[in-house]
């Protein structure tokens, strides 16, 4: 098409340069009247057919870039949907392999329990399958929530993130009945977001911010904002259980936790969910941490944003 048109212009460039050499050519008495008013027509039809020619070119310049845009946007949507899907394999192999080995293990083991009539044994075997199908209800639940967070709109306004981080530090407080850790909050920290999906996102680091700090002798929280070469960067401090640089590339995957279950309770899907939401914002999200001095979550939003 680009093509095309660029001979069509060439052409009707070269035909008008013909005419006008015609009408130089020869003195204006020696042409008939008819015949110069033909050619002045003709030039000025080529003139409005180089203008138009013009126009369509960068109309169709207008739609290439549009479409590059476009096809990068769409390229861009299937990677992500290429990560979770590998994400999601992952979650099949390894989280429901566990708690389904349990249930297996366990049921036989009741039914040879049942043949003794051991009562109590029978109880324990019971509740170790109440475990485990919990545990399974739990990832299933999960990878639902990460689902619909994937296909949720999000829709924009002005958020006070000082003010939401007040109330989910509150909550957690007073969920955990624990005062001990010291919470920092700088003030009037704005930004341009989805409420919902971004309380998710506070709630999440902070939540994690104040349990791997909670066995730290005075444990130390802060959520601020900071500058950084004209860009918006927030973030969530802690001075709690860090963790391995090393492992830094696979704490935003579903169920990649860096502490054993024992010692943190927790589903290992929050990270991944906070990593959606930054994601969906078109923002970006990393972490900086060292084993036992604590970790640092920064996160930028693209107020642009309308995934």
């Amino acid at each position: 098409m680009e093509n095309s048109n660029k001979m069509n212009k060439s052409t009707a460039t070269e035909l008008r340069r013909r005419a006008e050499a015609k009408l130089q050519a020869r003195e204006p008495e020696a042409w008939p009247p008819d015949t110069e008013h033909e050619m002045q027509k003709l030039l000025h039809e080529l003139q409005v057919h180089q203008v138009e020619l013009e126009m369509q070119n960068a109309e169709l310049c207008r739609s290439r870039e549009e479409l590059e845009i476009r096809v990068k946007e769409r390229t861009i949507e299937l990677e992500r949907i290429n990560r979770e899907l590998e994400q999601f394999c992952y979650g099949i192999s390894h989280e429901f392999r566990a708690p389904v080995a349990r249930l297996e293990g366990f049921g036989n083991m009741l039914v040879e329990i049942a043949e003794v009539g051991d009562k109590v044994s029978i109880v324990n075997c019971a509740r170790r399958i109440v475990a485990a199908s919990n545990r399974l209800r739990v990832v299933i639940d999960s990878f639902l929530a990460l689902n619909r967070l994937s296909r949720a709109e999000i829709q924009l306004q002005k958020l006070n993130l000082s003010d939401m981080a007040k109330y989910i530090v509150a909550e957690i407080l007073e969920n955990i009945g624990d005062n001990l850790v010291h919470v920092s909050i700088d003030p009037n920290v704005t930004a341009t977001g989805d409420r919902n999906l971004l309380e998710i996102c506070m709630r999440n680091l902070l939540g994690n911010a104040v349990k791997f700090s909670s066995k730290t002798p005075d444990a130390s929280v802060r959520f601020g904002k900071r500058v950084v070469e004209g860009e918006n960067v927030y973030y969530v401090k802690d001075n709690g259980a860090g963790f391995d640089m090393e492992c830094a590339d696979n704490i935003f995957l579903p169920f990649r936790r860096q502490q054993n279950d024992d010692e943190f309770e927790g589903t290992g899907i929050g990270l991944a969910t906070v990593h959606r939401i930054i994601e969906k914002h078109s923002g970006r999200i990393w972490a900086e941490a060292k084993p036992g001095a604590g970790a640092t979550f920064y996160f930028t939003l693209q107020e642009s944003s309308r995934r």
